[in-house]
Formats: C-alpha cells, sequence, structure tokens
C-alpha cells in the first residue's frame, strides 16, 4: 500500500481534491474528520478537552467553532490542545490503514501534515497550492472573516514557498472538476509506483528511543537529594523528569532508556504501574485523575540501565550503548525543562530528517554565563540553523568561540558509542560528551539548532523556583489565583 498525504494551506482546495479521489474510487481518510470522532461525547478526547477547555463544552458536546477561536491565536492553548488530540487522531489514522490494508492507495487529507511532523510518515505527499491572494478572497467569503482575520490565519501556518519545497507533487487548487479529475486521473499510476520516500527512509532510521542520564547526585540541591532523586522534584503537580519524558513521547520516541544509580528507585515507580492506588482511585470514583495516573505507566515504554560510577555525561550515554543497539537516537537531560508549543526534541528532529546527521539544541546565553556550558563554533547555514566545526566544554569569556550554548537535547548516531569508548577524561576528570562531539564533528557533518522555546534549569534552586513559578501561572486551575498571591506579595514584600 501507498500512503499518500494530502495537504494545502487553508482554504487551498484540498477537501476538494479528497472528494475527487473519492469519485476515482481511492479511499480517503480525513483527518478533520477523525479530530471530530475522538472528542465525540462520552469518549476519552471528550473528557480530556472539557477538563481543560470547560468553556467550549455546551451539554454534552464540544463547541469546535468556538474551541477554534479560543486556540487558534494563543499557541499555548493551541499546544494543549493538540496535546490532548493529536496522538488519538494518529491512533485513529492506524486503524483506518490497517482497515484498508489491501488497498493499492490510501490518501490521508491533513491541514498540518508539515507542521506536525506527519509527512514523514507517508509514502508520497501531494500540495494542493494557490496564491496567497485567493486563500484571503476564500476565507473573507466562506468563513466572514475580516481582510485582518484572514491574514493572521494564513500566517499562522506554513508559508505557500515552504510546503511546496517539502511536496512531492504540487497540484493546482484553481482547476475546475473536469480538469481535476484528468490530473487525477494521470497521477494515480504515478503514485502507485512512487517508493521514494521509503527508500529514504530504509536509508536513514527514525528515531525512536531516547537517552536519559539521570545517575546525578543532585548536590546543588542538597540536602532534599540525600534521599530523593532530583529528578522528581515537583514542578506544580508533576515531577521534572516526566515533563521532559512527555516531550521525548510527543516527538515521536516510543522507548525510553533511563540511566539511574543508586537512591534513584522512587523514577523506576513513578513510570511503574500502582495497582494499589488505581484500586484506591476506582473505589472513589475519581476517574480523571486514575486516567492520569495510568497514562503515566503506558505513555511509552521504558527500561532502565544503571550508571555505576559518576564519570560524567559522555560516560552516562555510552552505558545506554546495549539498549540503544545500531540506531539513532535522542539524548534529554531532565533537568532541562523547556516549554515550547513545538516540542524541543521535535525541533532537533525536523533537522535530524533534512540532512540525515546528528543535531545539538543550542540556545544564546549572556557572556558572563558561558563559563557554564559547552559553547559551539561554528557558521551559519541558515537563520537559527548552524553547521558546528568544534565546541568547547565551559570556556573562559575570553576565549568562549561564540554565545551559543549547549543545553540538554541532542540527536545523535551510534557512531558516538565507539569515539566514547575510547575518549579520555576531560574537565573534571570526566568522559564529557562534548569531547566526544568534538571528534564527531571532524568525521562527520554536525549541526546545531536554536530550541524555541523558555527554558528553565530545574537542577539549579533559582531555575527549579523560575519553572514553578511560570508553571503554576500556566496551571489552568491554580493559575487566576496564583497570580493574584504572587501581585500581592509583590505589592507588599514587607508583610
Amino acid at each position: 500500500m501507498i500512503v499518500c498525504g494530502l495537504t494545502g494551506g487553508i482554504a487551498s482546495g484540498k477537501s476538494f481534491y479528497g472528494r475527487m479521489f473519492r469519485r476515482l474510487g481511492v479511499p480517503v481518510v480525513d483527518a478533520d474528520q477523525l479530530s471530530r470522532e475522538v472528542v465525540r461525547s462520552g469518549s476519552e478526547g471528550f473528557f480530556r478537552v472539557a477538563q481543560v477547555f470547560p468553556e467550549a463544552v455546551h451539554g454534552d458536546e464540544i463547541d469546535r467553532s468556538l474551541l477554534g477561536r479560543i486556540v487558534f491565536f494563543d499557541r499555548n492553548r493551541r499546544a494543549q490542545l493538540e496535546k490532548i488530540i493529536h496522538p488519538l487522531v494518529r491512533q485513529e489514522f492506524l486503524k483506518e490503514k490497517a482497515r484498508h490494508e489491501k488497498e493499492p492507495l490510501l490518501v490521508y487529507e491533513v491541514p498540518l501534515l508539515f507542521e506536525k511532523g506527519i509527512d514523514r510518515e507517508m509514502d508520497v505527499v501531494i500540495v494542493v497550492d494557490v496564491p496567497v491572494q485567493i486563500q484571503r478572497e476564500r476565507l473573507v467569503r466562506r468563513s466572514g472573516l475580516s481582510e485582518e482575520e484572514a491574514n493572521r490565519r494564513i500566517l499562522s501556518q506554513w508559508t505557500r514557498e515552504e510546503r511546496n519545497s517539502r511536496a512531492d507533487f504540487i497540484l493546482s487548487g484553481l482547476l475546475s472538476e473536469e480538469d481535476t479529475e484528468e490530473v487525477l486521473r494521470e497521477l494515480l499510476p504515478k503514485l502507485s509506483g512512487f517508493a521514494r520516500k521509503e527508500q529514504e527512509r530504509r536509508v536513514m532510521k527514525e528515531v525512536n528511543k531516547a537517552v536519559f542520564p539521570l545517575a546525578g547526585h543532585g548536590t546543588r540541591f542538597l540536602p532534599m537529594t540525600k534521599a530523593s532523586p532530583k529528578e522528581m522534584l515537583p514542578l506544580v503537580d508533576k515531577p521534572v523528569v516526566q515533563y521532559t519524558v512527555e516531550e521525548a513521547v510527543a516527538s515521536g520516541v516510543t522507548q525510553i532508556i533511563m540511566v539511574t544509580g543508586r537512591g534513584k528507585r522512587a523514577i523506576e515507580d513513578h513510570f511503574d504501574i500502582s495497582y494499589e492506588l488505581e484500586d484506591v482511585l476506582r473505589a472513589k470514583g475519581k476517574w480523571q485523575l486514575l486516567e492520569d495516573v495510568r497514562r503515566i505507566s503506558f505513555m511509552a515504554e521504558v527500561v532502565y540501565t544503571r550508571q555505576k560510577e559518576s564519570l560524567g555525561l559522555g560516560h552516562a550515554v555510552l552505558c545506554a550503548r546495549n539498549l540503544v543497539g545500531d540506531e539513532p537516537f535522542a539524548v534529554a537531560l531532565a533537568d532541562e525543562v523547556i516549554d515550547s508549543p513545538v516540542p524541543s526534541l521535535e525541533q532537533l528532529l525536523s533537522v535530524y530528517r533534512e540532512f540525515g546527521a546528528p543535531v545539538i539544541g543550542v540556545q544564546e546565553v549572556p557572556a558572563a554565563d558561558v563559563s557554564h556550558y559547552g559553547i559551539i563554533s561554528g557558521h551559519e547555514v541558515r537563520e537559527g540553523l548552524f553547521k558546528v566545526d568544534s565546541l568547547v566544554e565551559k570556556p573562559r569569556v575570553d576565549e568562549a568561540p561564540s554565545r551559543w550554548a549547549v543545553i540538554g537535547r541532542y540527536i545523535m548516531t551510534p557512531d558516538i558509542f565507539s569515539i566514547l569508548e575510547s575518549q579520555k577524561p576531560g574537565v573534571g576528570g570526566e568522559i564529557q560528551l562534548t569531547d566526544a562531539l568534538v571528534t564527531l564533528a571532524s568525521q562527520r557533518p554536525l549541526y546545531a539548532v536554536k530550541i524555541e522555546g523558555r527554558r528553565y534549569d530545574t537542577g539549579d534552586k533559582g531555575g527549579f523556583l523560575k519553572a514553578t513559578v511560570r508553571y503554576g501561572l500556566k496551571n489552568p486551575e491554580l493559575g487566576p489565583e496564583f497570580r493574584t498571591f504572587l501581585h500581592e506579595i509583590l505589592d507588599h514584600p514587607e508583610d
């Protein structure tokens, strides 16, 4: 079966092409229809959306039009909704794909095919293209929007050029029914024999595993961390490590490899099933809490290995070698909590898919802070993307090659393991991942991408307090009251 992604900008005419494919006997799965199904009354999606967006609930139905207005121009709320909806829609698509497995061709109509990385699951991608002016006119005519509102909606998506550059086939959204049918009849034989993307995927493996180095002693948080892992410090109602695991899962990771040490048992217990707690929640009818608790245990496969000696980040990654095997993998430092509309690992993965090379996440830091980070040296390929020539671990201000700091997100290829295996101890007498990346950059291309989002170093007391305030304010239940409380403190500090 060839799976064909059908997409285009808002009001481009992709739905018209979907109907024409159906007319020619080709099965079409509409992502928008699936999104309606997953929030139907009484469904899991309905209850999860209703909990986060109670203002969009009318009786026993979700008002999708109102929900769209709530999230369209609010990136944080949109991210909340997508976090609920997209995994459920993907599950339903996989069911539809299995149901049509004997068909030679299946078309998947998706508005945000590229924005959400769904194109990597497609064998072929078709983009329906129209000029921006036509999009704007259609939106104004069909939806009653002002031209300003129509422009804002168009600009919230990828540009016409960005979409078209990723397409295998570009079709005009301005054709008549007769001409469209003729175009599709000519296209169908080409689609059925099209296999370029399948070949690319065989050459470049997907990233399914993420390594979490968690064996550190947490000395910056003593005495709290004397008996409790620093990764289990709570940000509102979830431990720090869960935020980063959820980010990895949202980026398509299916297996989490946790490299732990002595005194980290609480982490394993957190991601395991708690039968006694679940029984108590069932008996008390606390169904939402039960769902939240069970989701932790089933969001991904979590496996563990021990780092028996504290020999540095590079050594911790090397400890995961047997579990990673001969495939690319992510590395995520749980201390670094990154609040972003697009998961930070997904930002790295999009570059990995484009270049087929290892990628590290960076952000620009003040000159006074460069001595706390690994700093890259290289040249800018395009805005926010660098080809790395070398790295320096915790340089002095006058020796730093830039202010672009490595911040705890990596996409690695398995050749890093042989480098780490022979790596000599560096700064602090530890096996530094930064030093291994210097060697890697001399052997093959290595890229660094600027991560868009707010970063909090929760392994630092000040960073943890900032993250607590930020996530407390974002919490829909606690935020308003917490904001008032903070204003009271700032207005009357002497109290």
